[in-house]
């Protein structure tokens, strides 16, 4: 055999192993890693929303060592974290707010229930349940002076929540139905959003 077949044959191997190299990364080593990115993103939110709900108890603990009546600490907690899924009352709260910062509710969904088991050994704080998550999904509309009033308020409301998901988008509306005087409308903005709730769980 001629050497210039040799090496003829040779390149042919070598482009054989590239691109077979090529394809095992393609459809095998790329997609185990993609799936273990998003597996350790999931576990790095998880961990993030656990550390959070210790903090919360840890907090209840102090406030319970302080003022030493369970009773009354217990209905102000009741508040922040109520002693059931108070689903009714996370909504309204949340169209009570919508609708004072002139924001216009368009749909609402509810995810299922989540129970994390975090009790204490701590006796003062005996009266925690186990604390439960959901997530409310909604979509709304209006400005963006008015959404960040809203946003502001939300963060600050007596039962917790906390932004998980935002994503904002124009409005689409028919400029030809408006009034010649009216820009108000035409300057509304699309907000879909999704927050977590706490309360205690039986």
């Amino acid at each position: 055999m001629r050497i210039s077949t040799k090496r003829i044959l040779s390149a042919i191997l070598s482009l054989f192993f590239i691109f077979l190299a090529f394809i095992i990364f393609i459809y095998f080593i790329k997609p185990v890693y993609e799936e273990t990115q998003n597996l350790r993103a999931e576990a790095l939110q998880k961990e993030n929303q656990l550390n959070k709900q210790k903090v919360l108890i840890r907090e209840f603990q102090n406030l319970v060592e302080k003022y030493g009546n369970q009773k009354d600490v217990q209905e102000i907690f009741s508040l922040i974290l109520p002693t059931n899924l108070a689903i009714g009352d996370a909504l309204t709260q949340i169209n009570g707010l919508l609708s004072y910062n002139n924001m216009s509710g368009m749909s609402f969904n509810v995810s299922r229930p989540v129970i994390q088991n975090l009790y204490s050994a701590t006796p003062s704080a005996n009266f925690l349940k186990p604390v439960g998550t959901f997530d409310i999904t909604f979509k709304f509309s209006g400005s963006y002076e008015d959404f960040k009033n809203f946003l502001n308020q939300l963060e600050t409301n007596i039962r917790i929540f906390d932004v998980k998901n935002l994503s904002i988008s124009p409005l689409s509306i028919n400029l030809q139905s408006l009034p010649k005087t009216s820009t108000s409308t035409a300057q509304r903005l699309s907000y879909d959003i999704t927050v977590t709730t706490y309360y205690q769980s039986e």
